[in-house]
């Protein structure tokens, strides 16, 4: 629940080694202002897809919203070589989400080639990471 504080939202994140990384961010609800419930929608990542390693090449913006999956066009199945998401997802080598996947957060290790994670050229799907880690990595479905 995100608290209305009239002006502001408050945030706690992890810093490290002076950088802030702001998908480990968690929004608080510290305000006197008023306690009104702000409706919250489905959460909606951008993930852009590149053909070219080190996030280079042709690019294909996808929006992978929460609780769903995304199949990839035809033209680009199997082609994509780095994956740079604003959240964490699952990448499928199978359509309809199915088949060996990978856990990928914003700035994952792998992201920018992912044959370092064993998964180039086999992206066919993608999905929204569990709210509970619940997937392990390589297992089939």
């Amino acid at each position: 629940m995100v608290w209305n504080t009239g002006s502001y939202t408050t945030f706690t994140c992890i810093l490290v080694v002076g950088f802030i990384f702001p998908h480990l961010c968690v929004e608080g609800a510290k305000s006197k202002a008023s306690k009104e419930a702000v409706p919250k929608g489905p959460q909606v990542y951008d993930v852009k897809l590149y053909a070219l390693k080190q996030f280079e090449g042709k690019m294909l913006k996808l929006k992978v919203e929460t609780d769903t999956c995304v199949n990839l066009p035809s033209s680009w199945e199997k082609q994509v070589l780095s994956v740079d998401p604003s959240g964490c997802i699952i990448l499928y080598a199978d359509q309809d989400c199915r088949g060996f996947r990978k856990r990928l957060d914003k700035w994952s290790f792998g992201s920018s080639n992912l044959r370092d994670i064993s998964f180039e050229s086999k992206l066919s799907s993608i999905s929204t990471c569990p709210k509970k880690p619940t997937i392990p990595d390589g297992d089939e479905l």
